[in-house]
């Protein structure tokens, strides 16, 4: 897997922004608001990735699965893409990125 693969998966899941933080005005897309987990990319171009959704409430998974399957798609390197949610995983405010 090359860097600049890397770099074209997390700017297109970066892309998609967390209504969440719109309506709270900072907008954040899935990588800064630290709602990627265990994002895999392998030499042949298969994406493995799961969603943490904010809160097990939050309505907006089902969106965030199918823009990340449509943005990813759009890259040509990437060959096939697995995305799954993760309910488990309890998303905390010190999963964001920090500038």
């Amino acid at each position: 897997m090359s860097a600049a693969l890397r770099t074209a998966v997390e700017a297109a899941l970066n892309a998609i922004v967390d209504p969440c933080s719109r309506a709270a005005g900072s907008p954040m897309g899935l990588i800064d608001m630290g709602l990627v987990d265990r994002l895999e990319i392998d030499a042949e171009g298969r994406v493995q990735l799961a969603i943490v959704p904010t809160s097990p409430l939050c309505m907006m998974t089902g969106v965030f699965l199918a823009e990340a399957r449509r943005s990813l798609a759009g890259i040509p390197e990437v060959t096939s893409v697995s995305i799954a949610l993760d309910p488990e995983t309890i998303w905390t405010p010190e999963r964001m990125r920090t500038a």
